[in-house]
């Protein structure tokens, strides 16, 4: 078997998309979440009351804070795809360095 650099190229470049991807996923997942906790708040009219907002504005507020902690979990998740693709380009660095000098 030989040592093929392009293979390195295409995982290193596959896990900067899934990154990205996975950032957009969680932050839909929270756009869901959020939008299902507001409805849950909107049928329950004693929690609107008691914060005394209308309910457009609190059900926005909850669907966007559900989208912002999504895509900070996603982020957070996708640093380590992010980080074995930078691994992989180093490594790749360090065999085509170190063929120049054999």
């Amino acid at each position: 078997m030989k040592y093929n650099p392009e293979m390195l190229d295409k995982q290193a470049t596959r896990l900067y998309r899934r990154s990205f991807f996975l950032i957009v996923s969680y932050g839909l997942a929270g756009l869901i979440i959020g939008y299902i906790v507001a409805a849950a708040m909107y049928s329950n009219q004693n929690v609107i009351a008691a914060v005394g907002q209308t309910s457009l504005e609190i059900r926005l507020a909850v669907i966007t804070l559900g989208v912002i902690v999504g895509a900070f979990y996603g982020e957070s998740k996708s640093f380590k795809l992010r980080l074995q693709a930078q691994i992989i380009l180093c490594l790749k660095q360090i065999e085509e360095n170190t063929r120049r000098y054999s």
